[in-house]
């Protein structure tokens, strides 16, 4: 799990010096982290698990309790056009990303030993630098591919263990 930490953070000193990464979102996404990592080990210890569909409920609540204050604070109230791609977008955020991605992780949470499910988390900065390079053209530097393989090596020996 330490060599796919290693990997994530390499991934993401290569981006350091320019202008798309912020130290708030560095640390909202380090939050986000801790945030995941204290949720599955509180899952994992639960006796009586409730359904997914509850839990998952419930922790998109609580996020949204958290976030949506924090984000009046900061934006105020926003102000743009509900068109067709933007509700597409959100329907897209809420069922997919939010929801759809969360029913099959509690799924194999339930079936699985919390290190070794976890360790998949990891796969999600690769989605983001293939998805950045391929249709976004972002460029790739060999930072990446070191990260990569460090991520790649801590997920072998994790699910081998």
């Amino acid at each position: 799990m330490l060599l796919g930490f290693g990997g994530v953070v390499l991934a993401m000193h290569a981006r350091a010096g320019s202008q798309t990464v912020r130290l708030s979102g560095v640390l909202l996404a380090f939050g986000g982290v801790v945030a995941l990592v204290a949720s599955t080990l509180i899952y994992k210890c639960m006796r009586e698990r409730p359904h997914p569909v509850v839990l998952n409920a419930l922790q998109l609540s609580c996020a949204g309790v958290i976030l949506v204050p924090a984000a009046l604070l900061r934006e105020g109230v926003p102000h743009f056009p509900l068109t067709p791609p933007v509700l597409a977008s959100f329907a897209y955020l809420v069922l997919v990303l939010s929801v759809g991605a969360s029913m099959p992780w509690f799924w194999i949470l339930r079936h699985g030993e919390a290190s070794r499910v976890s360790a998949y988390y990891f796969l999600t900065p690769v989605f983001g630098l293939l998805l950045g390079a391929l249709p976004l053209n972002e460029r790739l530097v060999p930072l990446d591919a070191a990260g990569l393989a460090l991520i790649a090596a801590g997920l072998w020996l994790t699910s081998r263990a």
